[in-house]
C-alpha cells in the first residue's frame, strides 16, 4: 500500500522553510521586528508536518507489514530511510560548515561535531529531527492505544510538562538553539501533536473538508489579531515569552503563534484545493515544491547567505536592496531545487552506466 501525499503537508512545509528564509534574511534583505516575529514559527511548522508524515509512514508500515520481528521492520522501512536521506546531506554540511566558518577540516573534528551534534553547528534542526524520529513508533503505539478523542487529549495534555520538564534536564545530545536537552522540549511536544493530527488524517479523513469558505475567517481573524498585537503591544508578547520561555525551543507565546498559522493555512489550502481546483494547483506548485526540497534550502542557504554577504562586500553595495534579496531568495529556492534535480539524474545515470557494465561482465 502507498504512503498517501497530502498536498497540504507539503505546502507547509514549503510556507514554513520559505520563513526560515525571511527569519535569517533580517538586517541582510529588511529591518522589521514585525517580520522577524512573525518568522519565529517556522521551526515549529516544519516539525509539526514532520510528525504527520512520520503517522502516515508508521501507519501504512504497520497497516502492511506483517512480520513478527518488529525492530527489523522499523530499521529497514523506517528508521534506515528516513535517517539515512537526511544524514548524509548533514555530514556534507558539516564539512563545508567546517572548512569555510571554522577554518579546519579533519576526520577526528568532523565525526565529533556529527555524533556530538556540537553547539556550534547552526542546523540544530536536523539532529533534532533525527531524535523525534528515533522516538516516532513509541509516539505512534501511544496514540494508538488512546482511541478516543478524549484519551488523545490527555495524551497531549500530560505530554506537555512531559517535554518542558523531564526531557528540559536530560541533556542527552546538546544542541544549539533547541534547548541543548533531548528532543528540544517544546518542539518534541509539536512532533506529538503532528502525530495525533496524522492519526486523525488516517481515521477520520472527511471528504469535504475545508469546502465551506466560512470555516476560514476564525482562523484568519484569529491571525490578524496576532499580527495586530504583535505590532501594537510588543511589551505584552515580550514579557509572555520572559514569563513562560521563548525563542528556541518556543514558549507559549510563540507555540500559539505557530498553531494559529498552521490552523489558517491548512484550512485555506483544503478549500482552495476542493473549490478553486484549477488555480490552487497553479500557485500551489512552487510551495509544494520547496516543501519536497525544504531539507536541501534549509541546509544549503547558509552558504548563499555567506556568498551573498562577501559578495555585497567586495562590491559595496547595500545589504538591504534588491540586489541582496532576488540572489539570496532565488537562490536558496529555485537554484537549490535545480541542483537537488541535476544531482539526482546524475545518479541515475551513473547508475545505470554500472548496472549495464555488470550485466555486460555478466554476459
Amino acid at each position: 500500500m502507498r504512503q498517501k501525499r497530502y498536498i497540504q503537508i507539503d505546502i507547509l512545509k514549503g510556507i514554513g522553510i520559505l520563513m526560515v528564509l525571511i527569519n535569517h534574511s533580517n538586517n541582510y534583505v529588511y529591518s522589521s521586528d514585525l517580520f522577524f516575529k512573525l518568522s519565529r514559527s517556522c521551526v515549529q511548522i516544519l516539525v509539526f508536518c514532520a510528525g504527520i508524515n512520520a503517522f502516515i509512514k508508521l501507519s501504512t508500515i504497520f497497516s502492511t507489514e506483517r512480520g513478527e520481528d518488529i525492530t527489523h521492520i522499523l530499521w529497514v522501512k523506517f528508521w534506515k530511510p528516513k535517517i539515512l536521506s537526511i544524514f548524509i546531506p548533514y555530514i556534507v554540511f558539516t564539512a563545508g560548515f567546517l572548512f569555510l566558518w571554522k577554518k579546519e577540516l579533519d576526520l577526528y573534528t568532523l565525526w565529533q561535531y556529527i555524533i556530538g551534534f556540537n553547539i556550534s553547528n547552526p542546523v540544530y534542526f536536523v539532529p533534532l529531527y533525527i531524535q523525534l524520529i528515533l522516538v516516532a513508533p513509541v509516539i505512534y503505539y501511544l496514540v494508538c492505544r488512546c482511541r478516543t478523542g478524549l484519551l488523545r487529549c490527555m495524551l497531549a495534555i500530560f505530554a506537555f510538562p512531559v517535554c518542558l520538564g523531564f526531557l528540559k534536564f536530560t541533556y542527552m545530545l546538546p544542541i544549539y538553539g533547541a534547548g541543548q536537552y533531548f528532543m528540544g522540549g517544546t518542539y518534541g511536544w509539536v512532533f506529538i501533536i503532528g502525530m495525533l493530527f496524522g492519526a486523525k488524517l488516517c481515521n477520520y479523513e472527511q471528504k469535504k473538508a475545508g469546502t465551506n469558505i466560512f470555516e476560514i475567517f476564525p482562523a484568519l481573524g484569529l491571525v490578524l489579531v496576532w499580527i495586530s498585537s504583535l505590532k501594537m503591544a510588543p511589551d505584552m508578547h515580550m514579557k509572555l515569552e520572559q514569563i513562560f520561555g521563548g525563542g528556541n525551543p518556543p514558549g507559549l507565546d510563540s507555540m500559539a503563534e505557530g498553531f494559529l498559522l498552521i490552523w489558517l493555512i491548512w484550512i485555506l489550502v483544503s478549500y482552495l484545493q476542493t473549490s478553486v481546483a484549477k488555480f490552487s494547483k497553479r500557485w500551489s506548485n512552487p510551495l509544494v515544491l520547496c516543501g519536497k526540497y525544504s531539507l536541501y534550502i534549509f541546509l544549503w542557504h547558509m552558504f548563499i547567505k555567506a556568498a551573498m554577504n562577501q559578495v555585497i562586500a567586495i562590491a559595496e553595495l547595500p545589504g538591504q536592496s534588491i540586489l541582496y534579496g532576488i540572489p539570496f531568495y532565488l537562490g536558496s529556492t529555485v537554484g537549490v531545487i535545480f541542483a537537488k534535480k541535476l544531482v539526482d539524474r546524475l545518479k541515475q545515470d551513473i547508475s545505470k552506466m554500472y548496472l549495464s557494465r555488470k550485466e555486460g561482465y555478466n554476459i
